[in-house]
Order: C-alpha cells, then structure tokens, then sequence
C-alpha cells in the first residue's frame, strides 16, 4: 500500500534546500529578475510563521516539494485571506502524491482557518494538465490570469 507523503512546517534547518528549490522554481516559472533578498525575507516569513506558512515534503536535506501560503486581503476588504505564493515538487519527485498532497494541505489549512484562499496555476509547461489537477481539488477556476511581457 502506498503512504501519503507528509506535509510538514518548514523549519530553520530547511532554508538551504528551500532557497535552492526557490532558484529551480524561478528557473523554471519565474517571469520576471529573481531579487534574492526578497525572496529570502519571504521565505524567513514562511519558517518563522509571521503570518505565512511554508509547508515542506521529506525529512531535512531531502526535501521532495514545498507550498507556500500568506494571510492577505482582497486590496477592497479588510477580510483575510490565504494567499498561495508557490506550490512546487521537485521534478525528481513529480510521478508521485506530492502535488496533490501540497495542495489538499492547502485546501485543509484554509478550512481549518476559516477563511478564503485564492489560489492558482502560472506555468508555461504542462498547464492545462496542472489546471486538471486544481480543479479535481479546488473545482471550477474563477477568471483567469494573462502576463504581458
């Protein structure tokens, strides 16, 4: 029988394979320059849980996938929100559960929560088979996204 993978809180001891897994995701979807700092400040966000959470698949050192999630709010509401800033696996690691399994964690966190979640899929590769994916989890999308280069 198959176990599903575990997501887990990243902790401190997860920043270096997070940080290099970050660089393997801008490689991969990034549509603009990467600004490294930023992207360190939000992932210290993440672990330290200041209003963010970064949860990871696999023990420290082999990690296999990480999602990422932030309190928000709509810029017309004081409401909260969960935003979704990045679901990744890596590509060693993608003929498995992990992708699901990130985003049903999402989908338990923001139950949990209470609160809505916006969510969704900006990738050149393999998008309309990831779209597949989120609606089985999430159902029909609302709108759609388009980048103007």
């Amino acid at each position: 029988m198959n176990k599903l993978p575990v997501v887990r809180a990243a902790r401190p001891e997860d920043w270096e394979e997070i940080m290099h897994m970050c660089a393997a995701l801008h490689e991969e979807n990034g549509a603009i320059d990467v600004h490294w700092p930023t992207v360190e400040e939000t992932i210290m966000a993440g672990i330290n849980k200041d209003f963010a959470m970064i949860g990871v698949i696999g023990k420290p050192g082999a990690l296999q996938g990480m999602g990422y999630l932030k309190f928000s709010r709509m810029w017309y509401s004081q409401a909260p929100i969960l935003e979704e800033l990045f679901m990744y696996v890596k590509p060693e690691h993608r003929r498995s559960k992990n992708a699901r399994t990130l985003l049903e964690w999402a989908k338990s966190t923001r139950e949990r929560l209470n609160v809505r979640m916006i969510i969704g899929v900006i990738s050149t590769d393999r998008t309309a088979a990831k779209i597949r994916l989120y609606e089985r989890i999430f159902g029909k999308p609302v709108g759609g996204w388009f980048f103007l280069e």
